[in-house]
């Protein structure tokens, strides 16, 4: 929850509903990120897990205990280490993408 308040505010994007601490998006993407810090603890909060949060909770326009799985499940199904405190499966994919972009 510390990685989550360091980084505060957490910006999807531009958009309105996160993009300011008085949001009205704020609270329940916050919510929602904590919540997923205390169930996976050896992951706890790394980069990038706002932005599925934020898409879980305006684009699929789920509630907030909906859009805590539906972050579950995603980085459930990544590989190991996508989403991790290192984000190593993550960094792995941005470089396989620049190589195939240049």
């Amino acid at each position: 929850s510390s990685g989550i308040n360091a980084e505060w505010p957490l910006r999807p994007g531009n958009n309105c509903l996160f993009n300011t601490t008085s949001a009205t998006g704020v609270d329940k993407l916050r919510n929602v990120l904590l919540a997923f810090s205390r169930y996976s603890v050896e992951i706890g909060y790394c980069q990038g897990l706002n932005r599925i949060a934020a898409f879980a909770l305006t684009v699929l326009n789920l509630k907030e205990e909906d859009s805590f799985w539906a972050v579950v499940a995603v980085v459930e199904v990544l590989p190991p280490d996508y989403y991790s405190q290192t984000m190593v499966g993550a960094q792995v994919d941005q470089r396989v993408l620049s190589d195939i972009m240049s």
